[in-house]
């Protein structure tokens, strides 16, 4: 009775999802004994132990009823290897484009992708579109192994307004037109103004010379965000008003007062007359006959 026992042994892989390894041995004879060696000093008696730890495994079966054994081996692997995973940089939303597309990838085939973010966004998309800014953290898992890598990008929001400021004037007789006067609080911007009479114009300070409402939109020329003032352009062609009183120049009265008037205080006078005549006085005296001519200005 030399008979073998016979066995064959089975192992399998730790990995990322099992970190344990059931190893079975199978043998036809019954009643028998098993004595398994491994790595780092192991050793059982049972039939299939489990076992955590890399290597190669050996177990001998023994008939006591002939003293007769057999031996198998087999090797349990370690697949722990992280898939990797890449994330796109620093990503900015803009009043262009309020939704952006973040990237993920990892340099492991077959994989998967888990996105979280902001708000309880959550994402199984390779390439997820987000809106809300804030830190997005993937995921990259092989169902292979079960094991994982992660990465992270930050969506930046750039949404400000540029600030606009329209300041507008007076239109006079000195001035019938006047510059308006643009500006904003950051640079790199544009300007569009619109007013009376379908005026348009995209100067910064554009010249005008109606009377009206004028609209200054201030547009960031990378974000597109933009802000909006109104200037107000007022006009003053009152005029002040003139009265001119003359007299007569007699033998009794060789010289005369000649009197102006006006009815807007604050007024300058001018007088011209015969002789190259001129004052500006409001009433100045004369001694020569002819037409006096008064100017009256408001300034």
């Amino acid at each position: 009775d030399a008979d073998l026992p016979g066995v064959t042994v089975t192992g399998g892989d730790i990995t990322c999802i099992n970190n344990t390894v059931q190893l079975v041995a199978n043998s036809q004879a019954t009643g028998i004994t098993y004595s398994w060696t491994g790595p780092n000093g192991f050793t059982s008696s049972i039939s299939n132990p489990v076992v955590s730890v890399a290597g190669t495994y050996t177990v001998t079966v023994t008939n006591p009823a002939n003293g007769c054994s057999s031996s198998a081996t087999t090797v349990v692997n370690t697949d722990t290897t992280a898939p990797g995973a890449r994330a796109n940089g620093n990503v900015i939303t803009s009043c262009i484009n309020r939704a952006v597309k973040i990237k993920g990838d990892s340099p492991t085939a077959g994989v998967n992708f888990s996105w979280t973010g902001p708000n309880g966004f959550t994402s199984t998309d390779q390439n997820p579109l987000v809106a809300d800014s804030g830190l997005y953290v993937l995921t990259v898992t092989n169902p292979v192994n079960g094991c994982t890598s992660t990465a992270s990008t930050t969506v930046i929001e750039d949404t400000a307004e540029p600030g606009a400021l329209a300041v507008g004037g007076t239109l006079n007789c000195d001035f019938p037109s006047i510059t308006l006067n643009g500006s904003a609080g950051v640079f790199g911007v544009s300007y569009s103004w619109t007013g009376p009479n379908g005026f348009t114009s995209t100067d910064e300070d554009p010249q005008v010379s109606v009377a009206g409402s004028y609209i200054l939109v201030v547009t960031n020329t990378i974000s597109g965000c933009t802000s909006s003032d109104t200037a107000i352009v007022d006009e003053d062609f009152t005029l002040p008003g003139a009265t001119a009183f003359g007299g007569t120049l007699t033998c009794n009265n060789p010289t005369i007062q000649i009197t102006g008037n006006s009815g807007t205080p604050g007024v300058l006078y001018r007088w011209t007359g015969p002789n190259g005549f001129g004052s500006s006085q409001q009433s100045p005296m004369v001694n020569t006959p002819g037409t006096y001519t008064l100017t009256v200005i408001d300034p």
